[in-house]
């Protein structure tokens, strides 16, 4: 069953999933990619604890390695999309991993996230769709993707094919749970 995690920017879809990953764990084998965001505290002089994002990192959910992604105005030797730069490395690594899952097979898979960078720009985790496309129905997979962009990448991945959409807000994130659904 595809699962589409969806919400608006910086609703916590990364942690909300990190925590259900766990979870699902506990009743099966799991692989895939999470993207959570780096952060670094702001240079403003103010006296509470701000913090800056300064880009994504690729988390392995099978083996918990983790390694740098995409970075604010940081050249990647990769793509590039707004403020963000790129790794080809480090999508390579990602793909890598992702595919691994895929043909073990695990009962859990996580993409985190299908966006502009692939369906615009054909960059970034584009080389996995037809792969994503072909996973197993007995599989749970966990598809983040932006609000704006279902319609386009389901029509782009999964034409015809039954799935389902959680959307994370900071009102819910904390109450939604994958084993009650």
């Amino acid at each position: 069953m595809v699962t589409i995690i969806t919400g608006e920017q910086s609703s916590g879809k990364t942690t909300w999933l990190l925590k259900q990953i766990n979870i699902l764990k506990k009743s099966g084998s799991s692989g895939g990619i999470l993207t959570p965001a780096v952060f670094k505290p702001s240079s403003s002089k103010r006296t509470d604890s701000v913090q800056v994002k300064t880009g994504f990192d690729a988390l392995d959910i099978s083996t918990g390695q983790r390694w740098p992604l995409g970075r604010k105005y940081e050249p990647l030797k990769g793509p590039a999309f707004g403020p963000f730069h790129f790794s080809m490395a480090g999508f390579e690594r990602a793909i890598d991993s992702v595919t691994l899952a895929v043909t073990r097979p695990d009962d859990f898979i996580v993409l985190d996230e299908i966006g502009p960078l692939e369906l615009q720009q054909h960059e970034g985790f584009f080389k996995l769709l037809p792969l994503i496309s072909q996973i197993p129905s007995t599989v749970t997979f966990l598809l983040v993707i932006r609000t704006s962009l279902i319609e386009t990448a389901v029509a782009a991945i999964f034409p015809g094919t039954a799935y389902r959409v959680i959307e994370i807000t900071h009102g819910n994130r904390e109450t939604v749970s994958l084993e009650n659904l």
